[in-house]
């Protein structure tokens, strides 16, 4: 293999690059714009959110949201072809399963285990946060409150 190959790409490789990098900009006002349309409807309804104090340095690649049945959500999502994201399915994602042999202590950990179960993300590329809002009202009582009331 040639000296440095696998730092080197295509010329295809970097023109999509290169288009990609100046459609940024937009795309990352666009995840930013449609967090905070989602923290405002959970705010208002008095659902988990991300707090408007954490929106000023982040771009939201997506949005986490904390959902009591997180298989349920996802397949309702499914149903309204609500796309969702499930990052985080393991205290060590992407590992599943018994944990132990990483030596991992999940009575330690009771926060990363809970959240690992329960969170799931929104898009926040889309052109149509108000589908994405239609979906979170209408399965509302599957989403845990501010509070996060019953949670363990």
């Amino acid at each position: 293999m040639p000296k440095d190959y696998l730092l080197g790409m295509s010329t295809v490789q970097r023109n999509a690059a290169q288009k990609a990098i100046k459609k940024l900009p937009a795309l990352n006002a666009l995840r930013k714009a449609n967090a905070a349309i989602f923290t405002q409807y959970l705010a208002e309804h008095g659902l988990n959110h991300v707090k408007p104090k954490y929106h000023n340095d982040h771009l939201f690649l997506k949005y986490p949201l904390l959902v009591k049945d997180r298989d349920a959500f996802f397949h309702y999502a499914q149903q309204a072809h609500t796309p969702l994201g499930d990052w985080f399915v393991s205290p060590l994602h992407p590992v599943t399963g018994d944990l132990s042999e990483w030596g991992f202590e999940p009575e330690r950990y009771p926060n990363a285990v809970f959240a690992a179960s329960h969170v799931v993300n929104l898009p926040t590329d889309t052109h149509h946060p108000d589908k994405v809002i239609a979906f979170l009202e209408k399965h509302s009582d599957l989403i845990f409150d501010q509070t996060l009331e019953g949670r363990i």
